[in-house]
């Protein structure tokens, strides 16, 4: 599905910045929301006595004006019942993840996922076994941040379980309930948490205190995560417009040690004050950028127009050996 924006977010405003009061949206709206084939899934559960909603990083993105792609349905209707109701359209189903409970519904061309309302039974640090569940309030609890269990129905009315708007108006990342617990079902989540903080958070809020103390404290399950998934992870850090002081929060913590040693924090603090400085050079070719950032010259390479190389240069400068330190995650 193409990626969509909505224009929703600029109407959230402050009534009483004093009082630190919010107007709390109520719906949404969006090209993305009326796309025939979410529009399609979503009549298909609710014709036949279902909830269903749209969930996750669509609605948070749709909230916050930033562009929409996938769309991710949750729904009280078992993995059975889905397929079913699907195939009574003539539709093609897929069993993307029957064990977790996510089918996918093609129509018109078009990939939506479906996932029944869950709750986590055991988790080992990395994957979880799951329970289905009808209450939507146990499906909210199990996800990672408030301002990811946040539901929409077909028609843009939001459902919001856990008061996660609060957090997404004020751009305010925070785990959902129990940090600790949190992390121990995915010590993924503490890499999320950093990226999600640079991505969406507002700097003038920092960091999290519960979070960060929680992360601290939970610093060995990183052992137990897979090369590819820390590497993906802090790729996507470092592609933020300026990733030095996740990397500096990272570090005050004990993580940036823990997922990169020996990264150094000097050079990409050079590095991201470089790149504020202007530059009339003409496009550096890449092998010219390998040569800068082995030779760690500061450069005019910086000002280059292929994100890929700035993004590379920025790995060097923190792992000072990508391939080897993110273990072959592609840049």
């Amino acid at each position: 599905m193409k990626s969509r924006t909505s224009p929703f977010f600029s109407h959230i405003h402050q009534m009483d910045s004093a009082m630190n009061t919010v107007d709390l949206p109520h719906s949404l709206t969006g090209d993305w929301l009326q796309h025939p084939a979410t529009q399609g899934v979503l009549g298909i559960l609710e014709e036949s006595g279902n909830s269903a909603y749209i969930v996750g990083g669509t609605v948070r993105n749709a909230l916050l004006g930033m562009p929409v792609s996938d769309i991710d349905i949750a729904t009280d209707a078992t993995p059975e019942q889905v397929i079913s109701l699907a195939k009574a359209q003539d539709l093609r189903v897929i069993a993307t993840g029957l064990e977790h409970g996510t089918v996918t519904i093609i129509l018109d061309g078009e990939p939506v996922e479906v996932t029944t309302f869950r709750q986590d039974v055991a988790t080992d640090g990395r994957r979880a076994v799951v329970a289905f569940t009808a209450d939507i309030s146990e499906d909210a609890r199990r996800r990672d941040f408030t301002m990811n269990a946040i539901y929409a129905d077909r028609r843009g009315r939001i459902v919001d379980p856990l008061n996660g708007m609060e957090d997404i108006v004020s751009r305010r990342i925070r785990f959902i309930e129990d940090a600790d617990r949190r992390l121990r079902e995915d010590h993924l989540r503490a890499l999320r948490f950093f990226r999600f903080t640079a991505r969406y958070g507002d700097p003038r809020l920092g960091h999290d205190d519960e979070a960060m103390t929680a992360i601290a404290r939970n610093l060995d399950g990183i052992a137990s995560l897979s090369a590819e998934r820390i590497g993906s992870e802090i790729l996507k850090i470092l592609s933020v417009t300026d990733p030095y002081e996740t990397l500096r929060a990272m570090a005050d913590v004990g993580l940036l040690a823990a997922v990169l040693p020996g990264a150094s924090l000097i050079n990409m603090l050079d590095l991201c004050a470089s790149e504020k400085k202007p530059c009339h050079c003409p496009q550096i070719p890449y092998y010219a950028l390998l040569v800068w950032a082995s030779a760690m010259v500061p450069a005019c390479a910086l000002a280059a127009p292929n994100k890929n190389a700035l993004l590379f240069s920025r790995v060097y400068i923190a792992t000072r050996n990508p391939l080897k330190r993110l273990h072959g995650a592609k840049v």
